[in-house]
C-alpha cells in the first residue's frame, strides 16, 4: 500500500515527526534514520531512502526471522513523498547498541563455530578476528556459509554473501540481550 504525503518532502515529515510530535531519533546512516516507534517503546521506525540493498536485505530478514543473529522485521510501508521522492518505512524490534567488548565476544562465536578450515581460510578468519569484525567480510561470510557447525550461523554467511555485505562495523551491530544483531550491513547499492 502506498500512502501519498502531499506537499510535504522528506525533510518536512522528519521535521514534523520531531519537532511537532515528539518522536525521538535513535540514530542515522548515509541513507536512512531511525526513530522510536511513538506508541510501542519496543519499536524502532527507520525511515530507508535509495538503499535497494538495505531492501533486499529487510527481505531476507523477513524470510529468516527465526535467526537470532538478525534483526525481527514487523514489516515494511512505502510513502510516497512526491513523484521523485520516495522512502520505506521498516518496522523492526528495537535493540541496544554493542559493545567493543560484545563485538569481539561475538566475532569468536562466529570463528569457533567454523570446521575444516583450510589454510587460507584460516589466516581470513584470524585477519578477521583481529579487526573484530571489519575487513575481508566477503571471504568470511562465504566461509561461515560452508563451513559453520551452526545452522544459524551458516544462514546468516549466506544472507550477508548474498547481498555483498561490506558495512558490518560496530555502528551497524546491536544486542537482543546477550545475541548479536546485524541490523545494516549493506553501504553500497546494486
Amino acid at each position: 500500500m502506498i500512502r501519498v504525503i502531499q506537499a510535504e518532502t522528506k525533510k518536512q515529515y522528519v521535521e514534523r515527526l520531531v519537532n511537532t510530535l515528539g518522536v525521538k531519533q535513535l540514530g542515522d546512516g548515509t541513507f536512512s534514520r531511525v526513530f522510536q516507534h511513538p506508541v510501542y517503546p519496543k519499536v524502532a521506525v527507520k525511515l530507508v531512502a535509495g538503499d535497494p540493498m538495505y531492501l533486499m536485505y529487510v527481505q531476507l530478514c523477513l524470510k529468516y526471522q527465526s535467526n537470532p543473529w538478525l534483526p525481527k522485521i514487523i514489516g515494511t510501508h512505502e510513502v510516497d513523498f512526491d513523484a521523485e521522492d520516495n522512502a520505506t518505512l521498516v518496522f523492526m524490534e528495537r535493540l541496544r547498541k554493542a559493545t567493543k567488548s560484545e563485538v569481539k565476544e561475538a566475532v569468536g562465536i562466529l570463528v569457533t563455530s567454523l570446521a575444516g578450515l583450510s589454510a587460507d581460510e584460516k589466516k581470513i578468519a584470524t585477519r578477521f578476528i583481529d579487526r573484530e569484525g571489519e575487513g575481508e567480510e566477503s571471504s568470511m561470510w562465504r566461509i561461515l556459509a560452508r563451513r559453520s557447525t551452526d545452522s544459524h550461523i551458516r544462514q546468516l554467511g549466506s544472507v550477508l554473501s548474498r547481498i555483498r555485505a561490506d558495512d558490518v562495523i560496530q555502528r551497524n551491530l546491536m544486542m537482543r540481550g546477550k545475541q548479536l544483531v546485524v541490523v545494516d550491513p549493506v553501504f553500497s547499492e546494486l
